[in-house]
């Protein structure tokens, strides 16, 4: 299972902010399992592109394309929803901005409401 920190367990944060776990399940398995092991100054990356899905990335390879907005949802709910492993990196996260800790992924930024997350 994918462990980027040990403070940020990514099971129980989607267990804890998902709300739709049974239909993004299958998606969140195979992005576990696409994972590969990270060590230390690796880049994981995660992309949301309207009309288009969530890409994660290592370093430079793109391993997976999920296709919608539901995917994207659920998986940034881990580090942004209402019960995150960590205040701090919310707040950084959200902000755009490093406090201590890399964001698993770029926060939802300017776009139209439309297209946010309903956790923003």
């Amino acid at each position: 299972m994918w462990q980027p920190n040990p403070n940020m367990p990514v099971q129980e944060g989607f267990d804890a902010n998902v709300k739709d776990r049974a239909s993004q399940k299958a998606a969140f398995d195979r992005m576990l399992s696409l994972v590969p092991d990270v060590k230390e100054g690796s880049t994981l990356t995660l992309v949301y592109v309207p009309g288009k899905g969530t890409t994660l990335s290592a370093g430079s390879k793109e391993l997976v394309l999920f296709e919608g907005k539901g995917f994207a949802d659920a998986v940034f709910a881990i580090w942004l929803g209402p019960k995150p492993p960590s205040d701090d990196l919310k707040k950084a996260c959200l902000a755009d901005r490093m406090v201590g800790e890399k964001c698993p992924g770029r926060a939802f930024g300017g776009g139209s409401t439309k297209e946010r997350p309903s956790w923003l």
